[in-house]
């Protein structure tokens, strides 16, 4: 069980989220419920892959409701409609192909094709559902 008291130490001074800290967190409970590391640092490298921010893109979580407590409430407050978790993933996939084509015997052309694939996506959580309760 993770005590109350805890949570101050994954919100840094100026508001962001030390995900550091989450992720030892994690590691310590999960080792402290199967005895060895390797179940924590599985889920630390989990975490590592799934918010890479390499131009290849990844996941990128934010937490309002962590990072701007009284901005979600005051707008809950207010009936204004808040983010509390979003999740967004950004995808850069580029695509670079050759190939020759032979003509005569001796003699070819090589075609280059280079395509690039974009996507990206943001899903959330906000207090509009808190609202219509």
């Amino acid at each position: 069980m993770l005590p109350w008291s805890s949570l101050k130490g994954f919100v840094a001074p100026n508001g962001d989220v030390n995900f550091d800290a989450i992720k030892q967190q994690i590691a310590g409970l999960l080792q402290n419920t199967f005895g060895d590391g390797t179940v924590g640092d599985a889920v630390n490298q989990l975490w590592d892959e799934l918010s890479n921010t390499s131009s290849q893109g990844g996941l990128t979580f934010t937490f309002p409701i962590i990072t701007q407590p009284a901005d979600v409430a005051i707008g809950l407050l207010l009936g204004q409609d808040k983010d509390m978790v979003t999740v967004a993933d950004t995808i850069h996939l580029p695509e670079d192909e050759s190939f020759p084509i032979k003509i005569i015997p001796g003699f070819s052309v090589r075609v280059i094709a280079t395509a690039t694939f974009d996507a990206s996506f943001q899903i959330g959580y906000d207090t509009r559902g808190l609202a219509k309760r």
